[in-house]
């Protein structure tokens, strides 16, 4: 199950990477898919901004338009003159011009010019719930602007961030929340994400720690309670959540170990204990590192536990090294070890 195509709201059948014509529902979420085949798209460098200003203003072409937003967005702040242009467009209603309303948001976002607050939120409480990609890439937007947003301009922009916290749509519950926590750190925004991470829905949990992942060390001391319950979602069946589950940990930093390390040792299951080992090892592996060795060694440990333990053993410190050096060779040559945990314990002994 691919959640990062699932939680979009259109249908992807119609891209062709190389016809900018063919992707009127595809580009908006370029923005939000940077692994994407157009990220490594480099055309925005061969105009100026004033002439992406231009053709924004000018070309009564959808997705010459599209492009121009995102190409004015790759510019950040060097970009600021053509603010007036974008927000003039953000402005102007079009057929079928969503994605492209969406991408001048977004891009606002990215220049960082203020005067784009007031209309970002407008944009917001303006819109029907039925324009997702403007929602999305305004509440985006504004979150971009984070402490920056000060009397009035951040009052306004929480409460329609706020506001959204109840949309049906839950990309824009997830986006909304994540840009009102950095606008204005109220409760209601992690009570939101923290709601969708004890869903039943495998499809909320993802969306909650993708967010999650993205807002990291900024959740301050709310992230040890986030990472209890971040920890507890690691027996998820879904790959794709408990990865994202997974990554959200590692963003949260020291403030994961704690939870991990209590649900490691209730959890019996071998693939869940894995995944807690991985991120034990991706946060703090230095300080795990005696807890890995034990693992490591331990021929009646399960396969899934020893190779996350050897995998976070690839750079050992130096009063651990020669002691890790002989559990390598003692789990090579060792009758009862699998081929996987073989592999493993070699890969890392050629490393140190």
């Amino acid at each position: 199950m691919n959640y990062e195509l699932r939680i979009t709201n259109y249908e992807l059948y119609k891209i062709t990477p190389m016809n900018l014509k063919s992707l009127p529902y595809f580009c908006v979420f370029f923005f939000f898919l940077p692994g994407t085949l157009l990220s490594a798209d480099l055309r925005w460098q061969t105009k100026t901004v004033a002439a992406w200003g231009d053709i924004l203003k000018t070309s009564d072409d959808l997705p010459e338009q599209w492009y121009a937003a995102y190409a004015l967005g790759q510019y950040g702040d060097e970009a600021k003159s053509a603010v007036p242009v974008m927000i003039s467009r953000l402005k102007k209603v079009e057929p079928k011009d969503d994605y492209v309303r969406a991408a001048v948001a977004r891009s606002l976002g990215m220049i960082g010019d203020k005067q784009a607050v007031p209309v970002l939120t407008e944009s917001l409480a303006a819109e029907g719930d039925e324009n997702i990609s403007l929602l999305r890439s305004a509440s985006w937007a504004l979150g971009n602007f984070g402490g920056k947003l000060t009397g009035s301009a951040k009052s306004s922009a929480a409460s329609a961030l706020e506001k959204l916290l109840t949309h049906e749509d839950l990309p824009v519950r997830a986006e909304a929340a994540a840009a009102l926590w950095r606008v204005a750190r109220p409760e209601s925004a992690l009570e939101t994400l923290r709601g969708m991470l004890i869903s039943k829905s495998s499809l909320e949990i993802y969306q909650a720690a993708v967010t999650f992942a993205e807002l990291g060390p900024e959740l301050d001391a709310q992230a040890p309670g986030t990472a209890a319950m971040l920890a507890a979602r690691l027996t998820s069946k879904e790959p794709d959540t408990s990865r994202a589950c997974m990554e959200a940990l590692c963003a949260l930093g020291e403030s994961a170990v704690p939870p991990v390390k209590k649900a490691y040792e209730t959890s019996k299951d071998p693939a869940v204990r894995a995944r807690m080992i991985t991120v034990l090892a991706a946060v703090d592996a230095d300080a795990e590192f005696p807890l890995f060795l034990k693992l490591a060694g331990d021929d009646k440990e399960a396969d899934a536990v020893r190779v996350a333990a050897l995998r976070g053993m690839k750079n050992p410190p130096a009063k651990f090294r020669e002691e890790a050096r002989k559990v390598f060779v003692r789990v090579i040559n060792e009758k009862t070890s699998s081929p996987e945990v073989v592999q493993e314990a070699a890969e890392v002994l050629k490393s140190l």
